[in-house]
């Protein structure tokens, strides 16, 4: 079972609606917003649950039964012996209703007994709707909002309005906007919720409640718009014939999560546009019942064509991170597919309707890899192992199943379409690749590896044995650290070539010199129990330069005893001490902990403690924040605790080793009488043994916009877990100083259990290139964006 992404919490309830007029026969249907907005998410492929309670009865079948149709998680949803919640519309225009339930099951949720592990999965959470206004419910929620949010958890937030909410609602209004990185709110909900005809106002009031938090403003037909600090961005409604409007803010918040968990480098506009296809579909079916995902693909069609008309060069791709559910035959999207599916073939037909969403209509890919490359990743493309694939999927890797969906005729049918020749009926296009690998001539171990379309990787230096850490010097000089090759390196590109023409050995013999680092002209190097400097390092590089010690009294403890050291925008070098141990509790002496040094070896001090063992620094280019990454334990299992990306955005923090991991994980040994909330949580959990070391904000102005300022993290991958992770290159989406998402970036070092390299860190050149070592190939490796999606 897939650990829910996404869990929305609040009520699930039955509206009991007038059918006629003398109030004789009544239409039961299943709703509660943050249900609905859990359904929402569990449509478009995300795994989610609904936290909440509902009753034993035949109001309570019917939620579960809609419930575990939608595929929600049956373990966050609790049954209980309670009368239901009701909501009774008796009369439809205008709607007017009341609440019956003063004791009902909704009531006696406890978070306290959801899954144990609820935490470490999670990395969105949704609140809202009536629940918030109902107590003990209420206190129980803002408190569980509060969890999450310790434990680096986005929270959205819809009031979504409704009679409950009167004064006595106001500081529950506030405590929660104040809490939710994404506040969604309507002009309706403005006007209740403040009690006033001055709309504007109202909003004003409600963003100064959280001026950092994101603001979806919804407005019926008259569109929507996104508000993030002082910048905004509005969207026109999408042209639909409405059959109602029940739903459709819940479709519309679930729409902009999703977009921001699965696509997180599309810009805020796309964002929006998307929550506004999602909400726009909603409309389409009648109740609160979630967008059909072919519906809500054929609005975000719409979307990329006007952002094509709008200028745009490159129309918005969506990167879906989670398995998608297709347009299914017949449905309204199949005209939109590809304008001529009509005239096609039956198996071109069945491929248009069903899988060119992923996989392009020509083949070439899209959010899924290309099937007319002449490389197949999953076996010999043999009619009986690719109707295999079609039929059973990939989850692993987000490629549903269609046995349920398709007969063996039709599957059979695709698969020969998809195989190689098998498309000679139809004229062959040029094909676009669904991402740039490796530069024209460069090196074919490269071909396995995947980057967004766009970017491209080439080897930039070889034979840089067991290269580690990196320093760029502003000439463009690379220097670079390493493990048991006991050597400093320079390498440089004499002639301007963008590829290194030589590696120039600086020192040898050193003691595991993993870290380099430059401050004034100097190049610093940290070996495990000492500091030292190499002056007028650009000049000298070449010359064997002699060094002088800084500092030689550091620990020389062999386990995590290897130091990285970097320059802080204060002047200062900061040089980590880990733990001499797999899990020990050294917390009053020097291990575990981020100390800081002035250039000359004095002012000795610590930064931040409770730190297993980082081997990546890097400062926020804008509020000069430190950021580190930390590997967690092993011995705990394979699939905790998750390694971590923190932040300190001040001296003295404590981020909970030996006591807490992850977290949210105690320590079984030395976690008694301490509770993880008493440490400082990770910004974002990276996942168990992924092994995170270097990383690098993206400061450059080659890369488009988006990825400036968002922090990339290189993860070595896991050395004893039963099955290998990480060994890949991460993006890591920030608002403030919380995660958006974390997606991959550069993928394929690892191919099934054959690793054809280890990532260590990342560096940026001066003229925007990205650049990571390799210790595993001896390596460093160059990435460059053109834009040029061809090969």
């Amino acid at each position: 079972m897939n650990e829910p992404v996404f869990i929305s919490a609040g009520e699930a309830l039955t509206d009991l609606i007038v059918a006629d007029a003398a109030h004789m026969q009544w239409a039961a249907r299943t709703g509660g917003s943050t249900w609905n907005v859990a359904r929402a998410m569990a449509k478009l492929g995300v795994p989610t649950a609904f936290a909440g309670a509902i009753s034993r009865d035949v109001f309570g079948d019917a939620l579960w039964e809609a419930s575990m149709a939608s595929g929600l998680d049956a373990r966050f949803l609790q049954r209980l012996d309670k009368s239901p919640l009701l909501a009774v519309v008796h009369r439809l225009s205008p709607p007017t209703y009341f609440f019956v339930g003063d004791d009902s099951a909704d009531l006696h949720f406890d978070p306290q007994a959801l899954p144990g592990q609820w935490r470490t999965h999670c990395r969105w959470m949704h609140f809202g709707g009536i629940s918030l206004a109902r107590q003990p419910l209420a206190g129980r929620l803002v408190e569980l909002a509060r969890e999450a949010k310790r434990a680096g958890i986005r929270i959205s937030y819809d009031p979504n309005w409704r009679l409950l909410m009167d004064a006595r609602y106001d500081p529950t209004l506030r405590a929660m906007t104040a809490l939710a990185d994404v506040v969604k709110v309507s002009d309706e909900d403005l006007a209740g919720l403040f009690r006033t005809d001055d709309i504007e106002g109202a909003f004003a009031t409600l963003r100064g409640f959280n001026p950092q938090a994101q603001f979806l403003y919804t407005r019926g037909e008259h569109g929507a718009s996104l508000h993030v600090g002082d910048a905004a961005w509005h969207t026109p409604a999408f042209n639909v014939k409405v059959a109602d409007t029940v739903g459709a803010g819940d479709a519309s918040i679930a729409g902009f999560a999703y977009s921001q968990l699965a696509a997180p480098d599309r810009t805020p506009a796309e964002h929006l546009r998307f929550a506004a296809a999602a909400g726009a579909a909603a409309c389409i079916g009648a109740g609160a019942t979630p967008p059909p995902w072919p519906i809500s693909h054929h609005c975000w069609r719409w979307a990329t064509l006007e952002f094509m008309m709008a200028g745009f060069t490159t129309p918005p791709e969506y990167s879906m991170k989670f398995a998608l559910p297709l347009a299914l035959l017949g449905l309204a999207t199949a005209a939109h597919a590809a304008p001529s599916a009509a005239r096609l073939p039956d198996a071109a037909r069945l491929y248009q309707n069903n899988c060119a969403s992923c996989h392009g209509v020509k083949l070439e890919g899209a959010t899924a890899p290309s099937l007319a490359d002449k490389q197949w990743l999953h076996g010999t493309p043999t009619r009986a192992n690719l109707s295999k694939i079609i039929a059973k999927g990939l989850p692993d890797k987000g490629m549903p199943g269609w046995e349920g969906t398709l007969d063996k005729a039709q599957i059979a049918a695709l698969a020969d379409y998809v195989a190689p020749g098998g498309r000679k009926a139809t004229a062959a296009a040029p094909v676009v690749a669904q991402s740039d690998t490796v530069q024209s001539g460069q090196d074919d171990g490269l071909a396995r590896l995947t980057l967004p379309k766009g970017f491209s990787i080439a080897v930039y230096a070889e034979n840089v044995d067991t290269a580690r850490s990196m320093a760029v010097s502003p000439g463009g000089i690379v220097y670079v650290g390493s493990r048991k090759a006991g050597k400093v390196y320079a390498v440089v590109d004499e002639n301007g070539d963008r590829k290194a023409d030589k590696v120039v050995t600086i020192a040898s013999g050193l003691d595991n010199p993993i870290g380099v680092t430059l401050l004034d002209g100097a190049l610093y190097v940290a070996e495990i129990g000492r500091v030292i400097r190499f002056d007028a390092i650009d000049r000298n590089y070449a010359n064997k330069p002699a060094y002088k010690v800084v500092k030689d009294d550091l620990p020389n403890d062999k386990w995590h005893g290897e130091k990285i050291i970097k320059a802080g925008p204060d002047g200062k070098l900061y040089i980590p001490v880990g733990s001499p141990c797999n899990t020990c509790d050294k917390d009053d002496e020097v291990y575990s902990k981020i100390w800081r040094m002035n250039p000359d070896g004095t002012g000795w001090e610590m930064v931040a403690n409770g730190i297993r063992n980082t081997v990546g620094f890097a400062w926020h280019p804008v509020t000069k924040d430190l950021w580190f990454t930390d590997n967690g334990p092993d011995e705990m299992g394979d699939n905790n605790p998750s390694c971590e990306l923190n932040v300190a955005p001040k001296a003295g923090m404590h981020f909970g080793f030996p006591y807490c991991h992850g977290g949210v994980v105690p320590d079984p040994k030395f976690g008694a009488g301490r509770s993880c909330a008493q440490f400082t949580p990770p910004v974002a959990k990276l996942g168990p043994h992924v092994a995170p070391l270097g990383l690098a904000f993206y400061s450059g102005t080659q890369f488009p916009s988006q990825y400036r300022n968002q922090v990339f993290v290189a993860e070595h991958g896991s050395w004893n877990r039963t099955q290998k992770i990480g060994y890949k290159v991460s993006l890591v989406t920030l608002q403030g100083n919380q995660e958006v998402s974390t997606t991959t970036f550069i993928d394929g070092f690892l191919q099934g259990d054959d690793v054809s390299g280890r990532p260590v860190d990342i560096a940026i050149a001066p003229d925007g290139a990205m650049l990571i070592s390799d210790d595993h190939a001896g390596k460093i490796y160059r990435v460059t964006y053109t834009g040029n999606t061809g090969k």
